[in-house]
């Protein structure tokens, strides 16, 4: 239940202090309801309100009757964000204010103009952080001439079936979309000859709203059968702005033919799909009489593979073998090949569908999440793959290459490989400090490198500061890191303390050391300051060798104070697996340097984000989680402000919470809709006392939320949920220059805006070296989803 359904003692003491401010404490300055409106902005305009970018610009004027700090932006119908033009700017006071929107990307003249739709310019006025008055209006742009066009793209181009026979009346249906206007060509090619054209798609234009689908039943320009084979199907889209063209095979077969001449009985062993790295293919068959040649052949495409070519032939059974490779003795690509047996003027084929196995990585962690290069701490990728594979280990600091560990070295399937790192970069030099490293392991097919998997695992490199008050421990290592019970008889424990301590080392189950440990090793035992090593024969304390699974261990250092220090590991005890170097640089490998952010496989908004980018991580990590699930049109909107009723979901779902279902009421809410979609999300925050509305019976589901008030809902909710405590002295009070303690009007959020400050939960904003929090300014979806993700790595959710 709600952190399975904690204490709800804790959540109705949390929540009776009105933690979500509905209808509770105000901010300074506030525009969420809580606080006064002060006029600032004055004359606000923008003219024109309809424009084309292509020949005119948009101004953009209003007057201010105080010195204040400016943030006028533009969001799309989207929310998103595609210009600013005052970013914070300081204004005297009674000023006349004047920019200028150009309509096009980037707010550049010579950027692509933007989309005809409807467009808002945001203004707001700032004071020492918080929002004294904002204002906006909507504008059009609408195109006077012709709507630009752009380069189309070919998408979800697919063939099915994409094996047929057209002798036995089969034909394919051949799909596809295209993003923009353009002349579409659709083409059926052997090698690089064109057999067939469509007229439908012989150079003509379509809009881009058309669904593409078109027949093929197996026939030429000529009207006759085309020869069973591999065909490629090529789909090539142009306009003025560029061409894209995209291709898809598609095999012709006859079912597999039997000659009424001389060859009978013809069989392949397998007869459907083959591996040919797992087995040999049987070519049986029966001559009925002598034959003057013998001809065996594997063809697919163009690509033809000599594999019997006999002068004569007795009549007999045959059975030839074939490994599966070409003249010069690698193996076959992988698709569908078509096996030819030929006697004399008879001919008989069938088809064979060659596939190799894909590896999958089983699983992939680093034996320490964090290292100190200059502790001499080392940390290993260990990890296990489903098949036999080659495998490839490089260090990245966010898209930039820092070291390859391992090039392309064989490994077993099914067994458990580590790859250590020191911290070092390809010059063996130490690298800098830093959260934005990690591996990337890829592991391929050995026969075919598009067969592969691709798995990132992060570590942090960071100091490890020595403190007067405790005694650090440092250099903590386990050799080896894969215990292998079959041919290991000891595990070491290396480790140093700084100071004279108390020592207590245990081994655990999987990855928590929370609970009771399976072994016991030390129970805070004295040691002097020093260095250590501990031998350990992988047994509990009943001397039961452990079973093969994945462990962690745990270090505390105690001095005198109970002050302690705290280090965590993970090992193995499993089968290690053996490698063999494959040092071949003669492929088609490229050096990935630029890490794409995964992000923009869940929402097409966010695919300029790199994988490094933190936004990417957060918005990842929130939708993997279900915490967001994003917009039914793809987009996650970043930019968009969150309001009180999306604010409910994300917090319910970012801890686990059971729902309570829809019951036909509207809690006595007059505003909230006793069927829509939040009325769970509403219930269930209602039994526990989160919703606390309005003196005019209204909850104002549709209001945005501003920092503090976000903050102050989730960080008690973490102290209540997680039993961690950010208030009493247990946080850094050095915090943002527009956070003061001697303003009366801040003491009840001022813890709040210094955890925040301590753990780097909002990103700030730096004025002459100073961090300012702007407690009052409204929330975005997407600093919603790094306020969680880094609650999260902090250890708060």
């Amino acid at each position: 239940m709600w952190k399975k359904m904690l204490a709800s003692m804790a959540i109705v003491g949390l929540l009776s202090t009105n933690a979500f401010a509905l209808g509770g404490d105000p901010v300074p300055g506030d525009q969420t309801g809580g606080g006064d409106i002060n006029e600032v902005i004055t004359n606000f305009d923008v003219s024109p309100n309809s424009f084309d970018p292509a020949d005119e610009d948009a101004t953009v004027t209003f007057s201010t009757v105080m010195a204040t700090e400016m943030y006028v932006y533009v969001i799309n119908e989207d929310y998103q964000r595609v210009a600013i033009l005052a970013d914070y700017v300081n204004t005297a006071a009674a000023t006349n204010s004047t920019y200028t929107w150009q309509g096009r990307e980037n707010n550049n003249v010579t950027g692509d103009v933007l989309p005809e739709g409807t467009y808002t310019v945001k203004a707001f006025a700032m004071d020492n952080g918080q929002v004294m008055d904002f204002d906006y209006e909507e504008v059009e742009i609408a195109y006077d001439g012709v709507t630009p066009t752009y380069e189309p793209e070919i998408t979800n181009l697919d063939i099915t079936p994409d094996t047929f026979a057209p002798t036995e009346g089969e034909d394919t249906e051949i799909e596809f979309d295209v993003s923009e206007d353009a002349y579409v060509t659709v083409r059926i090619k052997e090698d690089n000859s064109t057999i067939r054209t469509f007229s439908t798609y012989d150079g003509e234009w379509y809009d881009d709203d058309v669904n593409h689908s078109l027949d093929w039943n197996g026939r030429d320009d000529d009207g006759n059968y085309v020869t069973p084979d591999v065909y490629t199907v090529e789909v090539t889209a142009q306009n003025n702005d560029g061409t894209d063209q995209e291709t898809v095979t598609v095999t012709v077969e006859e079912n597999g033919s039997t000659s009424e001449g001389v060859i009978e009985d013809f069989e392949l062993d397998p007869s459907s799909n083959w591996n040919p790295t797992d087995e040999e293919l049987e070519i049986s068959f029966e001559l009925t009489e002598d034959v003057d040649s013998l001809e065996i052949e594997a063809r697919r495409g163009g690509k033809k593979i000599e594999i019997i070519d006999d002068d004569y032939a007795d009549d007999d059974d045959y059975e030839e073998l074939w490994d599966g490779t070409d003249e010069d003795g690698d193996y076959i690509e992988q698709g569908t090949w078509q096996i030819i047996v030929r006697a004399d003027g008879d001919t008989v084929s069938k088809y064979i569908n060659v596939e190799y196995e894909t590896p999958e990585i089983t699983q992939a962690f680093v034996s320490k999440k964090e290292i100190d290069p200059e502790e001499d701490e080392v940390t290993n990728l260990i990890f296990k793959v489903d098949a036999d594979s080659v495998a490839t280990v490089t260090v990245y600091e966010g898209s930039k290459k820092v070291v390859e560990l391992w090039d392309e070295v064989t490994i077993d399937k099914n067994r458990w490989y580590a790859v250590e790192w020191d911290g070092t970069d390809d010059d063996d030099d130490e690298v800098s400090y830093g959260n934005n490293y990690k591996f990337k392991l890829e592991v391929e097919n050995e026969t075919d490198d598009d067969l592969n998997d691709v798995e990132f695992v992060e570590v942090d490199v960071d100091e490890d500061d020595v403190s007067n008050n405790k005694s650090n421990v440092t250099g903590d290592y386990i050799k080896p890191v894969i215990f292998d019970d079959d041919g290991e008889t000891d595990v070491e424990f290396r480790y140093c303390i700084d100071e004279d301590a108390e020592v207590y080392l245990a081994v655990y189950d999987g990855t928590s050391t929370s609970g009771s440990p399976d072994a016991e090793l030390m129970d805070y035992v004295d040691h002097d300051a020093g260095c250590y090593i501990l031998d350990w024969n992988g047994r509990d304390e009943d001397g039961k060798l452990l079973d093969d699974d994945t462990y962690s261990y745990k270090f505390i250092s105690r001095t005198d104070g109970n002050k302690k220090d705290t280090e965590i590991g993970r090992f193995v005890i499993g089968k290690v697996g053996g490698t063999d170097d494959d040092d071949d640089d003669d492929d088609d490998d490229d050096d990935d340097d630029d890490v794409q952010g995964t992000c923009g496989m869940y929402f097409h908004d966010v695919a300029y984000l790199s994988e490094n980018n933190e936004l990417c991580q957060a918005i990842t990590w929130v939708r993997e989680e279900g915490i967001f699930h994003g917009y039914s049109d793809g987009t996650f909107k970043p930019y968009q402000n969150i309001n009180r009723a999306e604010v409910l979901k994300v917090v319910l779902e970012a801890y686990d919470a059971d729902l309570l279902p829809i019951d036909g009421t509207n809690l006595g809410y007059s505003d909230l809709d006793p069927y829509a979609w939040y009325m769970p999300y509403a219930r269930t925050a209602d039994y526990y006392g989160m919703l606390d509305g309005y003196p005019d019976g209204t909850a104002r589901f549709a209001n945005p939320i501003n920092r503090v008030e976000i903050l102050k809902f989730v960080l008690e909710a973490s102290e209540a949920f997680t039993s961690y405590e950010f208030i009493n002295g247990m946080i850094d009070y050095n915090t943002y220059a527009d956070v003061n303690e001697s303003d009366a009007a801040m003491h009840w959020f001022i813890d709040y805006a210094n955890a925040s400050f301590t753990w780097d939960l909002f990103n700030t904003y730096v004025v002459d070296g100073q961090e300012y929090f702007r407690p009052g300014q409204l929330v975005e979806r997407g600093e919603v989803a790094l306020l969680l993700y880094r609650m999260n790595k902090a250890g708060l959710l």
